[in-house]
């Protein structure tokens, strides 16, 4: 009987243990869609509650059921479409009532040929809205319906983004070209990337010859960027995907993003060479749109000599790459994702 009695105790401990380990994933609602031009409303609605679907089948959010929503506004005078609403503070208001973290709300029509649907996510708590996603597409409005697994997605971080056309469902798509790769020896383009809150990108280092005052005729750029990918992966353990600047502004995605400044560069002989040093900053920012950084750190190291200018920097490069593997991890911890 004692047996038996520690059995039933350790069940039912384990079972409550499980219990507080499980998730609790945060709870949205998504309102009707306002219909524009050439929208029915009958078709607004179908196409909200598609896009319910959508959220739910993520798997990261608890999607608060249509009926329930209706009821608990039309007690309150709203209505689900949110055409009482023509502000955010209201908005804010109808999330706080329904109980959610985050409302979802948009519109869809059609304008000539197009077929466009605008969505937007705002913070009940804070006020703010948090993203935005318009889409458009051309030809009937199932075209439409086929874009809303992408855009549950891209509000929830689990849609592989294509960085460079944020849009791969349009018709005629322009060919994608080719990013550099963040790992040696892998060929295969980063046009699609995860995108999530575990993602870690590093904006492309490419930097021109007045900041270092040495001739970059022979300077390898890729050999830089992979060396300081591996030694960010090693550091932080995570993966990271290299992005050039001008295709930051394209990423709709929760990821952060690690950038390199260079502070200053020096040669001075050593023999009948000369060698450098090197003194970058490494800032982490929370988002690729984040105006600040949420730290920041400064390595300085002298690499190896050599007659080449170009080599002498790389060295120096190569040096602080050595540095990062074994210290940005004790900067950056407290702030990863």
């Amino acid at each position: 009987m004692r047996i038996l009695f520690l059995l039933i105790v350790i069940f039912a401990t384990s079972s409550t243990v499980a219990d507080t380990m499980t998730t609790v994933k945060m709870k949205i609602a998504v309102l009707n869609l306002k219909n524009a031009n050439g929208v029915t409303p009958e078709d607004a609605e179908l196409i909200s509650d598609r896009l319910r679907n959508e959220f739910f089948s993520t798997g990261t959010v608890d999607v608060m059921e249509r009926g329930q929503m209706q009821e608990i506004l039309k007690e309150q005078g709203f209505q689900t479409s949110g055409t009482t609403c023509t502000d955010e503070g209201c908005i804010v208001a109808m999330g706080k009532l329904l109980g959610v973290r985050r409302i979802i709300i948009g519109s869809v029509g059609k304008l000539g040929s197009l077929y466009m649907i605008n969505i937007r996510g705002i913070n009940v708590e804070s006020g703010k809205v948090e993203k935005v996603v318009s889409e458009d597409v051309k030809g009937n409005i199932d075209k439409l319906v086929e874009l809303l697994p992408r855009i549950a997605g891209v509000f929830t971080g689990t849609v592989i983004v294509n960085i460079q056309n944020p849009s791969p469902l349009k018709e005629n798509p322009e060919p994608v070209p080719e990013v550099i790769s963040p790992q040696p020896g892998n060929s295969i383009p980063l046009a699609y990337i995860p995108c999530n809150r575990d993602t870690i990108f590093l904006e492309r280092v490419f930097f021109h010859q007045h900041l270092v005052g040495v001739s970059l005729k022979d300077f390898d750029f890729d050999d830089l960027n992979e060396k300081l990918v591996d030694a960010i992966n090693e550091s932080i353990d995570k993966e990271v995907f290299v992005i050039p600047r001008e295709q930051l502004s394209k990423v709709n995605c929760n990821g952060q993003l690690i950038r390199l400044f260079i502070k200053s560069y020096s040669t001075e002989p050593d023999g009948s060479q000369r060698k450098g040093t090197l003194k970058v900053i490494v800032s982490l920012y929370d988002s690729p749109r984040a105006q600040e950084p949420l730290s920041s750190v400064v390595f300085e190291e002298t690499g190896r000599r050599d007659w080449s200018e170009a080599k002498t920097l790389m060295y120096a490069f190569e040096a602080i790459a050595d540095e990062i593997e074994d210290d940005l991890d004790s900067d950056f911890d407290r702030f990863l994702k």
